[in-house]
């Protein structure tokens, strides 16, 4: 009888020394995913700001009469729309998106001296600028937005110089950096 509660106290503590031997393993391992996701996380975040900063401070579509850089110029704009997806993303990056928004302000039409003003920017506000339909647009878009789980994406206030009037507008640049498996 002693000899078969010994046995029945070591078959208790071995199961009691693997489920604790078990949950550390568990443990060990759920961190490490943990930390694989969190530098996943802080690679997308500095992708994206990287390419946010390289977009704002691009030659190729920041007007050379404005030299610190975030006033886009709408011409340069539209002729890299037209190379397509494959160029831009030769330019800045594979698995990179991005929307340069003109901010109309309905505020300064007037109704008198202009009615149609609101009616017109309605009008265009939704329409993507191309070589065809330019400068009655709003937005300039370089490679489709596929929204997805891991894409991060950034947006910020911009300039647009528009050539054709020589004027200054608001604008905004939205972009999304995919994380590449």
């Amino acid at each position: 009888m002693k000899g078969q509660v010994a046995i029945m106290e070591y078959v208790v503590l071995l199961i009691m020394i693997v489920f604790i031997i078990l949950f550390l393993l568990l443990m060990v391992f759920g961190f490490e995913l943990m930390g694989s996701e969190t530098g996943r996380s802080e690679d997308l975040d500095r992708r994206s700001l990287f390419t946010l900063q390289r977009m704002t401070s691009s030659e190729i579509i920041n007007s050379p009469s404005f030299q610190k850089g975030s006033v886009f110029d709408d011409a340069k704009l539209t002729a890299l729309n037209s190379l397509g997806c494959d160029d831009f993303r030769g330019l800045y990056g594979q698995e990179t998106w991005a929307k340069v928004e003109r901010i109309f302000e309905k505020e300064t039409c007037h109704p008198i001296y202009n009615p149609d003003c609101n009616d017109y920017i309605e009008s265009i506000e939704n329409v993507e600028c191309t070589p065809s339909i330019y400068p009655h647009c709003g937005y300039w878009e370089f490679c489709d937005e596929n929204k997805g789980p891991r894409m991060m994406y950034r947006t910020v206030p911009v300039n647009v110089y528009i050539k054709m009037n020589e004027t200054t507008v608001l604008g905004a640049l939205s972009i999304g950096v995919r994380l590449s498996e």
